[in-house]
């Protein structure tokens, strides 16, 4: 290694270490200017060193302070620069420049031209002109001139002690001046002059490289990076010289594998290489191009790629000639292709009715479940305005705003009315969504619709059950509170009604004091009637049930309905024969028709008919499904029709529940809540239908029986047999019927032992187990119920009998609150002859099995 280049190395770590680090990644117009200001500063403060010491020593021996002042801080700036690299190029520069400026005004003020003051000048605008530019180098060159010139003013005036050591000082100024000027312009200029054409030159190479990568970057783009579109490059010899990312994609060579090989071996098929490099050759040396079209490629794996191909020519800057293979993979076209058809297919076997429509909203195009629905073929809608299928009477202002959306860009969904081709109406859910093409215009608008009125029929039919479940849910709440508060009341009526008996026999010949009395028993017993009626509603009474011709119940509560319906109401029966039995309880059917003739007469109080009609009736599925709770089967049918006002709708919901009423202070709300009750206690069905000032109509569905009928409970013996002196457990409670029962039983003759509950039963029963020959027990205890009681009770004695007694009947007795046969019961209230024929006749029966023990 010469010494030349072991200084240029040295150098140029110098540089890497002292010039700012943003000097190697800027443009080189400035790279090059930052190299000069540091080379001038770096050298100024190396070498400055033998200049500045031995002018130091002169000065200081000459007491030319100024001297020392203007070298020192001239040295130190230069020094400050080099060592502030990261300060910007033009604030350095201008520091530069300026010291050197003032340092040479300092000397030729002091010194003249002996202190090298011309010298410091020169340098500051021959640096403006490097660094700065040309526009800096003439302000330079103007400020030394007039530097120079102000110095000749002050020798003209005699203000400079040196220029008293000349002889003719102002004259050899002024030449000294001008050869200055002359020669400090010209270098000033020439670099100034070189480096603003450097300048130029670089800006234009940097346009040209920003063009090139531009040009480069369009045609990366163009090949490289757009996706599907294989290009491959090859020059005279077919070896292949560009490979984009897709032909790796496609034929499975990556570009190092590809690069350097013969097209023909790379894609095209071991058969057709021959073929395709003649037709190379011809095409660079005839002329005669290869045209676009289909053919077959072979990728990595030597299977089959069809293409279709396009070619061109293409000489580059330096005057090669390229080909380049620019191919699309019809394998996608083909998998887009199936892709249309099975799209176009499911539309065409899709139930939804799609139609597209021009921007005007003509059609253009619908699919043959639009002609299933509508009627209309394809022929017969293309070119025709949508609203073709919309009826005559059908608001205008529905169908704007449904435009008014769609050619806002906006997709619009709902129901319309539509018609078909035979007129027949039709609802279709319907949702429209423009469609847009590349410029932003609405060009099409594409609908999907289906045919929703079945649907809609379906949807009204289930509210209409549901509502039907909901009124039966609320009448059942409804009946399970008042059967909970019936059963309370016949608690609080039982001592009532039972002591205003005894009341009664005891001051049976005391009129003053009889007559408050039996009002009192006679009030008791209307409450004891509105509490069944609450038991009746909640299905909490017992029932005796027999089979029942419904005809012959109707024919014998004939005559009772004439004299209880008013004249002016023409009553009339129309009955079909041969009517299966159903199970009932007789009393309780009567007090059906009985509610609902005397509601039809209030219904009518101007006169009117009223008709019952019994019928055969076989409910099937179809019929169930629209009427919620009803079983399919075979039911007897009574219906009860009256031409009265009828009712709105609000009093149908609420016609069932108890205490309503549209009778003001007159009615209780109780007749046909109890009406639904005995119904439904009786497995069967209720349902009304009215209109009003057309009428009302009950129609009841009682299941046909087809099992045996339960036996009826045996009639009371004659007064003397109620008397007894047998012994009788007694449990209850509630501790005014207990005593009551205790009072009334004692009085004819009984032994009573009261106990509060079941337990205390037992206890009695074990102290007294031989003398204990009836149990009268009320059948919903605290700590077990009467069932309970009466099966632990028999395990003590064998032959004990028992009397139920209740407010309400309960699983205890029997689920269902009906009376199977042998079980002995009693319904709270009871009068005092009620319980002791009660008792007197569940001693004296020879059955000793009771049924509640099964």
């Amino acid at each position: 290694m010469n010494i030349a280049s072991c200084v240029y190395d040295q150098w140029t770590n110098i540089e890497k270490r002292f010039l700012p680090p943003h000097a190697w990644q800027s443009d080189p117009l400035t790279f090059w200017r930052e190299r000069i200001l540091f080379l001038i500063c770096f050298i100024s403060a190396v070498f400055g060193l033998i200049a500045l010491i031995p002018s130091l020593m002169l000065s200081y021996h000459e007491r030319l302070w100024s001297v020392v002042i203007i070298d020192l801080a001239a040295y130190c700036t230069i020094v400050a620069i080099l060592i502030f690299r990261r300060v910007d190029l033009k604030i350095r520069a201008y520091t530069a420049c300026l010291i050197l400026y003032m340092l040479g005004i300092g000397l030729l003020f002091v010194l003249g031209p002996i202190g090298a003051g011309y010298i410091w000048l020169f340098g500051a605008s021959v640096l403006m002109g490097a660094i700065i530019g040309l526009r800096a180098a003439f302000l330079s060159l103007l400020l030394n001139a007039v530097t120079l010139l102000v110095i000749e003013a002050f020798i003209v005036y005699e203000k400079l002690a040196w220029a008293f050591l000349w002889d003719n000082a102002s004259a050899a100024w002024l030449v000294m001046t001008a050869n200055f000027l002359v020669l400090n312009a010209l270098v000033t200029l020439t670099i100034a002059f070189m480096l603003n054409g450097l300048k130029q030159s670089l800006i234009k190479e940097q346009e040209i490289s920003a063009n090139l990568r531009e040009s480069e970057e369009r045609f990366r783009s163009l090949f490289e990076d757009i996706a599907g579109i294989a290009v491959q490059g090859f020059g005279l010899d077919r070896r292949i010289v560009y490979w984009n990312q897709a032909s790796a994609e496609l034929y499975g060579f990556s570009q190092e594998e590809a690069i350097g090989r013969k097209w023909e071996d790379v894609v095209i098929p071991e058969d057709l290489r021959g073929f395709m490099a003649g037709r190379v050759e011809q095409w660079i040396h005839n002329g005669k191009s290869m045209p676009p079209g289909e053919s077959t490629r072979m990728n990595k794996s030597e299977d089959p790629i069809p293409v279709f191909s396009s070619y061109l020519l293409h000489r580059s800057v330096t005057g090669d000639l390229l080909m380049f293979s620019v191919d699309l993979s019809l394998k996608e076209l083909q998998h887009a292709e199936a892709e249309r058809v099975k799209l176009l297919q499911a539309i065409e076997q899709s139930d939804e009715m799609i139609v597209v429509t021009d921007a005007k909203g003509c059609f253009e195009y619908v699919n043959p479940a639009f002609s299933r629905v509508t009627g209309y073929s394809p022929e017969e809608v293309h070119g025709r305005d949508a609203r073709l299928l919309m009826p005559s009477d059908h608001e205008e202002s529905v169908l704007d705003k449904i435009r008014l959306e769609i050619t806002r860009g906006r997709p619009w969904r709902g129901q319309l009315m539509c018609a078909a081709k035979d007129g027949s109406l039709f609802v279709q859910d319907t949702s429209v969504a423009p469609v847009v093409d590349q410029t932003g215009t609405i060009s099409s608008f594409i609908g999907v619709n289906r045919d929703i009125t079945e649907q809609l029929r379906i949807q009204e039919e289930k509210e209409k059950l549901e509502e039907q479940y909901r009124q039966s849910q609320k009448v059942e709440a409804i009946g399970r509170l008042a059967g909970g508060v019936a059963h309370d009341l016949n608690n609080l009526l039982t001592p009532i009604v039972g002591f205003g008996e005894m009341l009664q026999e005891e001051f049976r010949h005391d009129t003053g004091h009889l007559e408050p009395i039996n009002e009192i028993v006679k009030a008791g017993f209307r409450a004891t009637d509105l509490v069944r009626q609450l038991l009746a509603f909640s299905r909490k009474q017992t029932l005796e049930y027999k089979q029942v011709d419904l005809n012959q119940a109707l024919g014998n509560f004939e005559k009772l309905l004439r004299r209880t319906i008013r004249e002016d109401i023409e009553i009339s029966f129309v009955t079909e024969s041969g009517l299966g039995p159903v199970m009932a309880d007789i009393g309780q059917i009567e007090q059906v028709i009985m509610n609902l003739a005397v509601n039809a007469q209030d219904a009518m109080p101007e006169g009117g008919k009223l008709v019952f009609e019994t019928a055969a009736a076989a409910l099937d599925e179809t019929y169930a499904k629209t009427h919620a709770g009803l079983q399919t089967g075979e039911y007897v049918q009574l219906v009860v029709t009256d031409t009265g006002c009828g009712m709105d709708g609000e009093t149908l919901n609420n016609l069932f529940e108890p205490f309503f009423t549209t009778k003001g202070e007159q009615g209780t709300g109780l007749g046909l809540a109890t009406v639904y009750g005995i119904v439904k206690q009786h497995g069967g069905h209720i349902y009304v239908y009215s209109e009003q000032k057309q009428g009302t109509s009950f129609k009841i569905y009682l299941p046909v029986s087809e099992e045996p009928a339960f036996a009826g409970q045996k009639e009371n013996e004659p007064n003397d047999w109620l008397q007894g002196t047998e012994t009788v457990l007694l449990a209850e409670d509630n501790g005014q019927v207990r005593e009551l029962a205790a009072t009334i039983l004692e009085k004819f003759g009984y032994r009573v032992f009261p106990a509060e509950n079941g337990s205390e039963a037992l206890k009695v029963l074990e102290n007294h187990l031989d003398q204990v020959h009836f149990l009268l027990t009320d059948v919903i205890m605290p700590d077990m119920n009467g069932r309970e009681l009466f099966v632990k009770a028999r395990a003590l004695q064998q032959d004990l009998k028992v009397l139920y007694m209740s407010g309400y009947t309960d699983q205890a007795i029997d689920r269902h609150g009906v009376l199977d046969e042998g079980v002995d019961f009693i319904q709270k209230p009871f009068t005092v002859r009620g319980l002791v024929s009660k008792v007197r006749e569940t001693l004296d029966s020879e059955k000793t099995k009771h049924k509640g023990n099964k």
